[in-house]
C-alpha cells in the first residue's frame, strides 16, 4: 500500500486522535491515515461519514461530497470537491474510505 513507514503528522491526546502520512508504493500518491476514539457507535459514525448532507457541515473546506460505490465490506469510493482557498483552486478528489473496528 505505502512506501516506508507512516509518519505521524499530528497528535492530539486531549481530543484522542492521530494523523499519519505516507507515500503510495506503486503510484507515489500521498496517503493519509487518521485514527481516534469517538463517543459514538461505529454505525452512527459510518452513517454520518457517508451522508453527503453532513459533510459540508463538519468540514468547512468541502464544497460537495458523494458516495460513488461500495467496493468491499466497509470500503467505499467517495467523491468530494474542495473549496478554493487563497491562491489554490478547488480540487476534485476520489477517496477510498475504509472503516474498521479496532
Amino acid at each position: 500500500m505505502h512506501r516506508g513507514n507512516w509518519e505521524v503528522a499530528d497528535t492530539n491526546k486531549k481530543e484522542g486522535y492521530v494523523i499519519s502520512l505516507a507515500t503510495g508504493a506503486v503510484s507515489g500518491v500521498p496517503c493519509l491515515k487518521s485514527s481516534g476514539t469517538m463517543p459514538y457507535s461505529i454505525m452512527q459514525v459510518f452513517a454520518c461519514l457517508h451522508d453527503k448532507r453532513y459533510r459540508t457541515i463538519y468540514d468547512n473546506n468541502i464544497d460537495c461530497a458523494d458516495m460513488l460505490s461500495k467496493v468491499a465490506a466497509n470500503t467505499y469510493m467517495i467523491y468530494q470537491k474542495t473549496k478554493s482557498m487563497l491562491v489554490v483552486s478547488s480540487r476534485d478528489l476520489v477517496l477510498a474510505h475504509h472503516v474498521a473496528k479496532v
